[in-house]
């Protein structure tokens, strides 16, 4: 019997475990959704568009939006009037989520296009950064931002209990 429990309490307690990422790199053209093992999303811009992908655990197939569905209208319900959270349950777990993000990187390399601004900010850009924040200020006209963030599910339901309880 404790089998059983340890054989169903252990993935559970796996998922509830395993980061979530999110990883955005524009010079390398990476957006991507990650729950790492498990199950991916990204989107890589083309020529014709965004070709966007899912991956569930080594299986990965491109998805086209609007591919299979019908252009018939779908029928209407009444629906029933929601309950709308009042605005300080909605503050505290907007805090309580971004206590939850880990910022594990952040890189931004940026030119304004106007030599005085890049001047006036190459001071604050160089002061703000540290290790795992990089700020620079170029003059050569790129544009690039990398940021990767991370969560695990379990701090996302204690954001959300520590909110609404």
């Amino acid at each position: 019997m404790l089998w059983l429990l340890a054989l169903i309490l252990l993935p559970l307690v796996l998922l509830l475990w395993l980061p979530l990422e999110l990883e955005i790199d524009t010079s390398h053209a990476l957006y991507r959704v990650r729950w790492l093992g498990i199950f991916g999303f990204r989107g890589v811009p083309s020529d014709e568009g965004w070709r966007w992908f899912f991956k569930v655990f080594f299986w990965e197939k491109e998805w086209k939006p609007g591919g299979g569905q019908s252009l018939l209208p779908k029928k209407k319900r009444p629906r029933k009037p929601k309950r709308v959270p009042s605005a300080r349950k909605v503050w505290s777990l907007v805090k309580n989520l971004f206590r939850a993000i880990k910022v594990k990187r952040i890189r931004v390399n940026w030119d304004t296009g106007d030599y005085v601004r890049n001047a006036q900010l190459y001071p604050l850009f160089h002061s703000l950064s540290k290790r795992k924040r990089q700020l620079n200020i170029n003059f050569m006209g790129k544009e690039e931002l990398e940021i990767l963030l991370q969560t695990r599910l379990w701090h996302i339901a204690g954001a959300f209990l520590r909110s609404f309880i």
